[in-house]
């Protein structure tokens, strides 16, 4: 993402976790380290205990639409209950 690339640019170590259920690994700038988890996942807070981040950008939302439409509970779990 160009949050992404541009705060590793800046010199900020970045831990970027994602599902990849819309996107591609090759995707995640080199530089930054990668986890793929899920934000629902149980197991994300001992991430957290052990990376210690000092910022959290929340990007997973899902923000189709049509898929908002068709299975809302997912859309609440994911945009709201994650993390």
């Amino acid at each position: 993402s160009h949050l992404v690339d541009r705060l590793i640019e800046l010199g900020h170590d970045v831990l970027v976790i994602d599902n990849l259920s819309t996107g591609m690994r090759s995707f995640v700038h080199e530089d930054a380290q990668f986890i793929e988890m899920d934000v629902r996942d149980p197991k994300l807070l001992s991430v957290f205990e052990e990376f210690k981040p000092s910022i959290v950008f929340h990007e997973a939302a899902q923000t189709m639409v049509q898929s908002s439409m068709e299975n809302p509970s997912y859309d609440c779990d994911v945009n709201l209950i994650g993390l």
